[in-house]
């Protein structure tokens, strides 16, 4: 039996060895489908050479498996990810012209043994976004439902049932987690040109936006529940005409998109 290679699931080994890094992104959605999309991370040194040697071990593996390890590429997405080097960055997104997509602010700031990205995108139309090579591992949908809202939603990174350490409530276990994932603090905010409807358990939430967060200090779950569950919401149609688009099927264990859940729990009032 061939090895199957493990560079397809590098960016949730990256996320599960991540301690300290921190991500904040914003996506707003235009009524006329235009929009902008905002993020600031930060990547100690430390979990930039984690990942070096991860790639490294892939490849290896690969090898010992009859595969042939992927050439390297400057622009690999997870490369640059984890390893952001402004230059490249730039490139990569000024390649997205062709779909839209406008780079408005890059910067790259080495600080305390740590790297800062702040960027900012603006694209004319979020269905051309779903276009571009990166959409199918970060991306997301925007469809109707039977009611004729908008429902938008990210699809979970796996449906893998939870390692036995993460069901664990021995606290040796925690604290055998917190070295490698102490630090982690994910936020995803979405606005919306519509008023929201339902939303599957924001953090916070307004009329127009949703906010989650997902911070390993605060919940030792934090990391296993990014990987798991569905961000969703749904909001009023009156009055739009976006463009409807579904996030491609992944390539492992699930061959269709996520059914469009209905069942969520009452929206607290704003």
């Amino acid at each position: 039996m061939r090895m199957k290679p493990l560079i397809a699931f590098l960016p949730l080994l990256a996320l599960t060895t991540a301690g300290c890094i921190r991500i904040e992104q914003k996506l707003v959605i235009n009524s006329d489908a235009s929009g902008s999309f905002e993020v600031t991370y930060t990547v100690p040194d430390e979990t930039t050479q984690r990942i070096k040697s991860m790639l490294k071990l892939a490849n290896e593996l690969s090898e010992a498996g009859g595969e042939t390890p992927p050439p390297p590429a400057e622009d690999d997405f997870t490369a640059l990810l984890f390893d952001p080097q402004e230059a490249m960055l730039r490139r990569r997104i000024e390649s997205y012209a062709p779909l839209g997509i406008h780079l408005d602010e890059l910067e790259v700031t080495p600080r305390n043994a740590q790297r800062e990205v702040k960027l900012t995108l603006r694209f004319d139309n979020i269905a051309e976004v779903a276009k571009a090579d990166f959409f199918a591992n970060y991306g997301f949908s925007l469809v109707k439902s039977s009611a004729g809202d908008y429902v938008f939603y990210t699809r979970p990174m796996t449906k893998d049932k939870l390692d036995s350490v993460w069901q664990s409530e021995d606290q040796d276990a925690y604290k055998m987690m917190a070295p490698l994932l102490g630090g982690f603090h994910f936020e995803l905010e979405i606005q919306t040109p519509g008023t929201i409807v339902k939303a599957s358990n924001p953090d916070r939430q307004t009329p127009v936006s949703a906010l989650w967060i997902y911070d390993f200090n605060s919940d030792q779950m934090a990391v296993a529940n990014l990987q798991r569950k569905q961000m969703t919401i749904v909001f009023n149609s009156q009055g739009l005409n976006l463009p409807e688009f579904q996030q491609p099927a992944p390539a492992a264990s699930t061959t269709t998109p996520p059914s469009i859940p209905t069942n969520f729990p009452p929206v607290p009032a704003p």
